[in-house]
Protein backbone atom coordinates (compact mmCIF):
# COMPACT_ATOMS: atom_id res chain seq x y z
CA UNK A 1 0.00 0.00 0.00
CA UNK A 2 1.25 3.43 -0.93
CA UNK A 3 2.33 5.75 1.85
CA UNK A 4 0.91 9.25 1.32
CA UNK A 5 2.62 11.13 4.17
CA UNK A 6 4.63 10.74 7.33
CA UNK A 7 4.35 13.18 10.20
CA UNK A 8 6.27 13.06 13.48
CA UNK A 9 3.69 10.68 14.97
CA UNK A 10 1.51 9.46 12.12
CA UNK A 11 1.62 7.64 8.82
CA UNK A 12 -1.07 8.19 6.18
CA UNK A 13 -1.45 5.41 3.64
CA UNK A 14 -3.85 4.11 1.05
CA UNK A 15 -6.67 1.96 2.32
CA UNK A 16 -7.36 -1.65 1.37
CA UNK A 17 -10.35 -3.91 1.91
CA UNK A 18 -8.41 -5.53 4.75
CA UNK A 19 -8.86 -2.27 6.69
CA UNK A 20 -12.54 -3.08 7.17
CA UNK A 21 -11.63 -4.96 10.35
CA UNK A 22 -9.39 -2.32 11.93
CA UNK A 23 -10.84 0.93 10.60
CA UNK A 24 -14.28 -0.10 9.44
CA UNK A 25 -15.42 -0.06 13.05
CA UNK A 26 -14.86 3.68 13.09
CA UNK A 27 -17.22 4.06 10.12
CA UNK A 28 -19.76 1.94 11.98
CA UNK A 29 -19.40 3.91 15.25
CA UNK A 30 -22.44 6.15 15.86
CA UNK A 31 -20.46 8.64 17.97
CA UNK A 32 -17.58 8.94 15.49
CA UNK A 33 -19.97 9.34 12.57
CA UNK A 34 -22.55 11.62 14.25
CA UNK A 35 -21.36 14.73 12.40
CA UNK A 36 -21.04 12.82 9.13
CA UNK A 37 -24.56 11.57 8.65
CA UNK A 38 -24.57 8.59 11.00
CA UNK A 39 -22.96 5.20 11.36
CA UNK A 40 -22.62 2.88 8.40
CA UNK A 41 -23.43 -0.81 8.45
CA UNK A 42 -20.76 -3.33 7.41
CA UNK A 43 -21.80 -3.36 3.75
CA UNK A 44 -21.88 0.45 3.54
CA UNK A 45 -18.43 0.64 5.14
CA UNK A 46 -17.04 -1.87 2.63
CA UNK A 47 -18.62 0.08 -0.25
CA UNK A 48 -17.06 3.28 1.11
CA UNK A 49 -13.62 1.61 1.34
CA UNK A 50 -13.92 0.32 -2.22
CA UNK A 51 -14.87 3.81 -3.42
CA UNK A 52 -11.69 5.23 -1.85
CA UNK A 53 -9.57 2.50 -3.44
CA UNK A 54 -11.13 3.29 -6.83
CA UNK A 55 -10.22 6.96 -6.38
CA UNK A 56 -6.55 6.05 -5.94
CA UNK A 57 -6.59 4.39 -9.35
CA UNK A 58 -8.04 7.47 -11.05
CA UNK A 59 -5.84 9.97 -9.21
CA UNK A 60 -8.80 11.61 -7.49
CA UNK A 61 -8.42 13.01 -3.98
CA UNK A 62 -9.56 10.41 -1.47
CA UNK A 63 -9.37 9.33 2.18
CA UNK A 64 -6.46 7.45 3.68
CA UNK A 65 -5.77 5.33 6.71
CA UNK A 66 -4.10 7.12 9.63
CA UNK A 67 -1.78 5.00 11.77
CA UNK A 68 0.50 5.72 14.69
CA UNK A 69 4.04 5.49 13.31
CA UNK A 70 5.62 4.02 16.41
CA UNK A 71 3.15 1.17 16.93
CA UNK A 72 1.28 0.82 13.63
CA UNK A 73 -1.98 1.14 15.59
CA UNK A 74 -4.87 2.36 13.42
CA UNK A 75 -5.93 5.83 14.57
CA UNK A 76 -8.60 6.66 12.00
CA UNK A 77 -9.16 8.09 8.55
CA UNK A 78 -8.35 11.43 6.91
CA UNK A 79 -8.48 12.86 3.42
CA UNK A 80 -10.70 14.54 0.87
CA UNK A 81 -14.12 14.22 -0.73
CA UNK A 82 -15.75 16.40 -3.36
CA UNK A 83 -18.67 18.23 -1.78
CA UNK A 84 -21.33 20.60 -3.06
CA UNK A 85 -21.18 23.97 -1.29
CA UNK A 86 -22.77 27.39 -1.86
CA UNK A 87 -19.42 28.33 -3.48
CA UNK A 88 -19.58 25.41 -5.92
CA UNK A 89 -18.03 21.96 -5.66
CA UNK A 90 -15.00 21.94 -3.35
CA UNK A 91 -12.64 19.33 -1.94
CA UNK A 92 -13.55 18.89 1.69
CA UNK A 93 -10.88 17.90 4.18
CA UNK A 94 -12.30 15.38 6.61
CA UNK A 95 -11.10 13.13 9.38
CA UNK A 96 -12.59 10.48 11.60
CA UNK A 97 -10.63 9.25 14.59
CA UNK A 98 -11.17 6.17 16.70
CA UNK A 99 -12.66 7.09 20.07
CA UNK A 100 -9.53 5.90 21.91
CA UNK A 101 -7.28 8.10 19.73
CA UNK A 102 -9.12 11.43 20.11
CA UNK A 103 -7.71 14.32 22.12
CA UNK A 104 -4.09 13.68 21.12
CA UNK A 105 -3.76 16.28 18.35
CA UNK A 106 -3.96 13.63 15.63
CA UNK A 107 -6.74 15.43 13.72
CA UNK A 108 -4.58 18.54 13.33
CA UNK A 109 -1.49 16.53 12.45
CA UNK A 110 -3.28 14.36 9.90
CA UNK A 111 -5.18 17.36 8.54
CA UNK A 112 -1.96 19.30 7.97
CA UNK A 113 -0.45 16.33 6.13
CA UNK A 114 -3.57 16.01 3.97
CA UNK A 115 -3.51 19.70 3.07
CA UNK A 116 0.19 19.55 2.22
CA UNK A 117 -0.40 16.53 0.01
CA UNK A 118 -3.53 18.02 -1.54
CA UNK A 119 -1.94 21.38 -2.31
CA UNK A 120 1.57 20.15 -3.05
CA UNK A 121 1.05 16.84 -4.85
CA UNK A 122 -2.52 16.95 -6.12
CA UNK A 123 -2.40 20.64 -6.99
CA UNK A 124 -5.67 21.54 -5.30
CA UNK A 125 -6.13 25.33 -5.26
CA UNK A 126 -8.19 25.31 -2.04
CA UNK A 127 -9.94 23.03 0.40
CA UNK A 128 -12.90 23.39 2.71
CA UNK A 129 -14.28 21.89 5.88
CA UNK A 130 -18.00 21.63 6.50
CA UNK A 131 -18.38 21.56 10.27
CA UNK A 132 -21.68 20.98 12.02
CA UNK A 133 -22.62 24.01 14.10
CA UNK A 134 -21.64 23.35 17.72
CA UNK A 135 -18.72 21.01 16.91
CA UNK A 136 -16.16 23.11 18.79
CA UNK A 137 -13.40 20.48 18.53
CA UNK A 138 -13.51 20.45 14.72
CA UNK A 139 -13.65 24.24 14.63
CA UNK A 140 -10.44 24.37 16.70
CA UNK A 141 -8.79 21.96 14.26
CA UNK A 142 -9.90 24.10 11.30
CA UNK A 143 -8.35 27.20 12.91
CA UNK A 144 -5.10 25.33 13.62
CA UNK A 145 -4.98 24.35 9.96
CA UNK A 146 -5.26 27.97 8.85
CA UNK A 147 -8.87 27.72 7.72
CA UNK A 148 -11.20 30.68 8.00
CA UNK A 149 -14.93 30.64 8.61
CA UNK A 150 -16.84 31.81 5.53
CA UNK A 151 -20.54 31.27 6.20
CA UNK A 152 -23.23 29.02 7.56
CA UNK A 153 -24.87 26.53 5.21
CA UNK A 154 -27.36 23.68 5.35
CA UNK A 155 -25.91 20.18 4.86
CA UNK A 156 -27.70 16.87 5.39
CA UNK A 157 -30.54 18.68 7.12
CA UNK A 158 -28.39 20.43 9.72
CA UNK A 159 -26.63 23.80 9.94
CA UNK A 160 -22.91 23.65 9.18
CA UNK A 161 -20.16 26.22 9.03
CA UNK A 162 -18.19 26.40 5.79
CA UNK A 163 -14.45 26.91 6.39
CA UNK A 164 -11.89 27.55 3.64
CA UNK A 165 -8.13 27.53 3.16
CA UNK A 166 -6.21 28.09 -0.07
CA UNK A 167 -2.84 26.92 -1.26
CA UNK A 168 -1.61 30.52 -1.04
CA UNK A 169 -2.80 30.80 2.56
CA UNK A 170 -0.45 27.99 3.58
CA UNK A 171 2.46 28.33 1.14
CA UNK A 172 3.57 31.58 2.73
CA UNK A 173 3.64 29.99 6.18
CA UNK A 174 6.32 27.39 5.50
CA UNK A 175 4.00 24.46 4.86
CA UNK A 176 4.69 21.73 2.32
CA UNK A 177 7.71 20.42 4.20
CA UNK A 178 9.58 17.59 2.52
CA UNK A 179 9.75 15.79 5.87
CA UNK A 180 5.96 15.45 6.07
CA UNK A 181 4.87 14.63 2.54
CA UNK A 182 6.65 11.96 0.56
Amino acid sequence: MKVIARTPRLLLRELSEEDLGSLGGTLMDAEAMAALGGAMDREQALTWLRRQIGRYRTGEPACWAVEERETGTPAGLAGFARMPTPLGELHELGYILRADRRGRGYASEAGRACLEYGFGTLGLPRACAMIRVGNAASERVARRLGMRYVREMEFRGAPHGLWLVSREDLSGRGCFSRETVL
